[in-house]
């Protein structure tokens, strides 16, 4: 037998005595491990970018990046490669993504991406179920940071924010949090108790509904506080 093939020999035995391959961290849940998958992706760019889109997926991240202009995007991606019996990580770009089209300036997009807080995405990931609060067993399955677009007066960007999407198969329910992980608010339509809900009849949640109707809606909340507040004059009258 030759040397080469000795040597193919013995890293075959240490493989199978290895036995399976660790599962892969969960980007959403296990400390460190999304904060650790972007800094390999901005040590393939060069340099600590503006970002217009942090997604992160249970296995995989995906970045929007200023590019060399002020109005180009590059997409970069972190995904898992596996090769039989272990996982490598791959990060591939730039490439051009798909453009929104809603606002002209795409370069108001961009937000510096060392303000966004990852290493306290598992934290969010929590509170964002607690702040869910669906009836059935929950899952967070993925998370955007990035500025939501109002259409009133024009189409326009706002304060960039976490969008974290939990479901539990039954309900669903959209939760924000500012940069630096806190909680500000919640899109619960999608759940049983949005559904049951009566403020004319009880009013114990109206600030809560409030606080997610203006994180929800991000321009417009004097207006919509006006609305509730009509509401329970008329009830009381």
């Amino acid at each position: 037998m030759t040397s080469a093939a000795l040597r193919f020999a013995a890293i075959t035995l240490l493989l199978v005595a290895a036995g399976p391959a660790r599962a892969a961290d969960n980007l959403l849940t296990t400390p460190g491990a999304a904060a650790r998958a972007v800094e390999q992706v901005v040590a393939k760019i060069g340099r600590s970018p503006s970002v217009s889109l942090v997604e992160i997926t249970p296995d995989g991240v995906t970045l929007n990046v200023q590019g060399d202009k002020p109005f180009h995007v590059d997409e970069w991606r972190w995904t898992l490669l596996g090769f039989w019996l272990f996982e490598t990580p791959l990060v591939s770009g730039p490439t051009p993504p798909e453009p929104s089209g809603l606002v002209d300036d795409i370069s108001t997009s961009f937000f510096p991406l060392s303000d966004v807080a990852l290493d306290r995405v598992p934290e969010v990931v929590t509170a964002a179920l607690d702040r869910a609060a669906l009836e059935d067993e929950a899952k967070v399955e993925s998370i955007r940071i990035e500025r939501p677009v109002s259409i009133l007066p024009e189409p326009a960007y706002g304060q960039p924010r976490w969008s974290v999407s939990v479901t539990s198969g039954r309900e669903h329910a959209t939760v924000y949090a500012a940069l630096n992980g806190r909680i500000v608010g919640a899109d619960i339509s999608g759940t049983q108790r949005a559904r049951m809900f009566d403020m004319l009849a009880n009013d114990e949640h109206l600030s809560e509904a409030q606080t997610d109707l203006a994180a929800v809606l991000a321009h417009g909340y004097p207006r919509a506080r006006s609305r509730f507040q009509q509401d329970r004059h008329l009830r009381a009258h």
